[in-house]
């Protein structure tokens, strides 16, 4: 399966702001949106995808990262009766984590938009 690509916004500025999202399971460090640098390479393992689903107001990843599934769901509250919320460039993301071993981890989520 591929990874998910590196994701990029763009605002009204026209400048891209960096979006990065990382996993540590176990003390283990996984990419799973972006490509954070450090020291010149990738900041951890690649999360690997699994799925993705599409709709019109969603859009779903399931990611491998070690002994965890991680479900990433991108979700824009658009409605076609509110011309305001289509205005408005925001999506919500919500991180589902289950074991996919059956045991119990420790895990820590990291995501940030840079300040570019």
């Amino acid at each position: 399966m591929r990874t998910i690509p590196n994701y990029f916004r763009n605002f009204r500025t026209g400048k891209s702001k960096g979006w990065t999202g990382l996993v540590r399971v176990d003390g283990k460090t996984y990419v799973w949106m972006g490509a954070p640098q450090v020291d010149g390479g990738l900041a951890g393992e690649r999360a690997v995808q699994t799925s993705h689903f599409v709709t019109p107001t969603q859009t779903i990843f399931g990611l491998k990262a070690g002994a965890v599934n991680l479900t990433a769901n991108f979700f824009s509250p658009v409605e076609v009766s509110n011309i305001q919320k289509q205005s408005i460039p925001v999506s919500y993301v919500t991180l589902d984590i289950a074991s996919n071993d059956e045991n119990a981890h420790e895990v820590e989520v990291y995501m940030d938009i840079s300040g570019n």
